[in-house]
């Protein structure tokens, strides 16, 4: 979702609203009702919902596999959500989520496949990985 269709005076009142939302959380996440994610598209909806003060977590299933879709929760100027999430964040946040036996993988498609609707990350869960580096303990 991107509020770039809002002009800059709505795209602010939206980023305070956002602020008002994001100060009633702590760092920690918690899941919370999917019933409160909008789905405008009428797209597959997520099972499972986290956020925490900074990010919104989404947990997708379709056609057998599962898939954590993450992003900030505030907007830049233009009205995207906040790009920048690290690679320790979206450890932590894997873990958090409930998938901290799981490996998960984020894809980057072909060219042609590029589907960007804004600054989201999705990692999707994948067993028995052949090329995963194995911890030696």
């Amino acid at each position: 979702m991107s509020f770039r269709h809002l002009n800059s005076k709505q795209r602010k009142l939206i980023q305070k609203e956002i602020w008002k939302e994001n100060a009633k959380y702590t760092d920690e996440f918690v899941e919370y009702d999917v019933a409160k994610i909008p789905n405008p598209y009428g797209y597959n909806p997520p099972v499972k919902a986290f956020r925490n003060n900074k990010f919104v977590c989404l947990v997708y299933t379709h056609e057998g596999f599962t898939r954590l879709t993450v992003n900030r929760t505030g907007i830049n100027g233009n009205g995207d959500y906040l790009d920048g999430i690290s690679w320790d964040e979206l450890y932590k946040i894997k873990n958090a989520c409930g998938f901290a036996d799981c490996e998960l993988v984020e894809v980057y498609p072909a060219e042609k496949d590029l589907v960007c609707v804004g600054n989201l990350r999705h990692l999707w869960v994948v067993e028995n990985l052949p090329f995963v580096w194995r911890n030696a303990k």
